[in-house]
């Protein structure tokens, strides 16, 4: 790029980008038509959602969300496949890419105020995983600890849907937990 102006190495660098755009957006179409099939038994009611991610090392990326199922747009299964789509409501699939995700877990609760501490607990189980970088040998380890914290707010498991939508995607032994680059849900991002 030597011998360009500053504008000409824009113009390459944008040409780029819209390529790579264009092939981003077609693997990711291509994912979420396999997946929207595999969502289809998540109920449209309020409730409490997780979206397991494998990144790129085999680490755990969790990201947890509530949704209070009043309208069309907000029960359970819409946002889960909002999520798992390209450039959903939410950053999610700017920062992962959804044949990233490896499974996602469903828990409907009528009661908003319950299922507000479910999600803060589960938010703060995330942090202190991440921060304190806790290793976990398995799946079933880390499911085991997530189901021990909705059994703890007095919720039966048995309400809870889990779907793997991409079992051959792995998990490395040991692996972290890692926050998602989006953030959680409804929280500012505080400017420095």
């Amino acid at each position: 790029m030597e011998g360009l102006n500053p504008t000409e190495k824009v113009d390459i660098l944008h040409f780029f980008r819209i390529l790579y755009a264009t092939d981003y957006k077609d693997r990711s179409n291509e994912f979420f038509k396999k997946f929207r099939d595999k969502l289809k038994p998540i109920p449209d009611k309020g409730g409490i959602y997780i979206i397991l991610i494998a990144d790129y090392v085999g680490d755990a990326i969790l990201y947890i969300g509530r949704t209070s199922g009043k309208s069309k747009t907000s029960g359970l299964r819409f946002r889960l496949q909002d999520h798992t789509k390209l450039l959903g409501k939410t950053p999610l699939t700017i920062f992962v890419p959804n044949w990233w995700i490896k499974k996602v877990y469903a828990m409907p609760i009528d009661d908003r105020a319950k299922a507000k501490e479910l999600e803060d607990t589960l938010w703060a189980f995330l942090v202190n995983s991440a921060e304190n970088q806790t290793q976990f040998r398995s799946l079933n380890e880390l499911e085991n600890k997530i189901y021990g914290l909705i059994s703890s707010h007095g919720l039966s498991l048995e309400n809870l849907k889990s779907i793997e939508l991409q079992p051959e995607r792995e998990l490395r032994s040991p692996f972290t937990l890692k926050r998602p680059p989006a953030g959680q849900p409804r929280k500012q991002v505080k400017m420095r």
